[in-house]
């Protein structure tokens, strides 16, 4: 325990399709550039003890809840307590504790947020 893992993340391109969704969607100017730079990889280390819950985390990526408004852009409003019970239920080991890793996951849900608030 205690050592840390590495993992890659962003492992899709974006391509024609995706940057085209992007765009109708009304994504910023900025968004489409970094879309379309970014690098394929970016590298962070995980510790061992976290791992397990930042799989459950980024399993939930289908899940956001988006809040649409008559005009402007959708913006992201947060994952739903049932999605995050079930995929913690589904993919942490039986005597997990399952209040902590809820926990564990609104923090990142809370970073997610502002990190997607900053980027309108």
């Amino acid at each position: 325990m205690g050592g840390k893992a590495e993992q890659s993340a962003g492992a899709f391109d974006a391509d024609a399709v995706v940057l085209e969704a992007l765009a109708k969607l009304g994504a910023p100017t900025e968004v489409l550039e970094q879309a379309q730079t970014s690098e394929s990889e970016t590298h962070f280390e995980v510790f061992d003890d976290n791992w397990p819950i930042l799989e459950v985390f980024l399993q939930l990526a289908t899940c956001w809840s988006w809040f649409v408004p008559p005009m402007g852009t959708p913006i992201r409003a947060g994952i739903p307590a049932t999605e995050i019970q079930a995929t913690i239920q589904m993919l942490l080991p039986s005597g997990s504790d399952h209040r902590q890793a809820f926990r564990d996951i609104r923090a990142m849900e809370s970073a997610a947020l502002e990190v997607f608030m900053a980027a309108q």
